[in-house]
């Protein structure tokens, strides 16, 4: 059917839900310069919302209803799920206006508020789409990500990280004063002298969120903000069309 589908007989009205996290770890985009300082390129926030606007868009196209939130650690903006061409327009101009948010992120709290407004509008079924880069405790996040999955809804989840946050060797030799964007905490150090650990650690991070959503049926792709946002949308269809073969 050329669409993002939640099964593969079905292609006629789908409802979607698309879930942004905006929380201060999205607003980043990586460094750059001989004495490493914050990149003026794409941030994580910037390019979740194009993907955002994008599914948006195709989810229109084909005459599906959408429904698009905003959170940190409270459901920040909404747009109710709609399927007309001026909806559509209110969620661009949404998305568009979306900040990074100020404190702790807490997307788990984000998408339970989600979940109570989905719920109290007695919809069961659908389609959640989580943008994050899941820099979260797994726990508490599949926690909220399984009542969705509760009500039947078929949830995808888009992790976007930049290309040095998986990799610091483009950093080598650098010494960074590294700060928790949300808790503005911070250390001193070399990144050859952790580079090693790093690795160990983000790798391991992705896998628990991988087997996570292998253990609740939940789609997970991995994109970076270098990805062009078609390419980030094909390797998503071509993942869900080997599943339902």
């Amino acid at each position: 059917c050329g669409r993002l589908p939640s099964s593969p007989a079905k292609c006629l009205d789908l409802h979607a839900y698309i879930m942004v996290d905006a929380s201060r770890s999205m607003h980043f985009a990586g460094l750059e310069g001989k004495r490493p300082q914050l990149a003026r390129d794409t941030t994580k926030l910037d390019y979740a919302k194009a993907l955002a606007a994008s599914m948006a868009y195709l989810l229109v196209k084909q005459y599906d209803r959408v429904g698009v939130g905003v959170c940190t650690d409270h459901l920040v903006d909404h747009a109710p799920i709609a399927g007309s061409w001026s909806h559509l327009q209110r969620v661009c101009a949404m998305l568009e206006a979306a900040q990074p948010g100020t404190g702790e992120g807490d997307i788990a709290a984000g998408l339970a508020e989600a979940h109570r407004i989905v719920a109290r509008r007695g919809q069961r079924g659908g389609m959640l789409m989580l943008i994050s880069d899941l820099l979260d405790e797994p726990a508490t996040l599949f926690d909220a990500l399984s009542r969705f999955r509760h009500d039947h809804f078929d949830v995808m989840v888009f992790q976007v990280l930049t290309r040095q946050e998986l990799n610091l060797s483009s950093l080598e030799g650098a010494r960074l004063k590294m700060i928790d964007p949300e808790t503005r905490g911070s250390v001193t150090t070399q990144v050859d002298a952790v580079r090693q650990e790093y690795q160990q650690a983000i790798n391991q991070h992705i896998a628990t969120i991988r087997s996570a959503c292998r253990a609740h049926r939940i789609d997970h792709t991995l994109v970076t903000t270098d990805q062009p946002i078609p390419v980030a949308l094909r390797t998503c269809l071509a993942q869900r069309a080997a599943v339902m073969r």
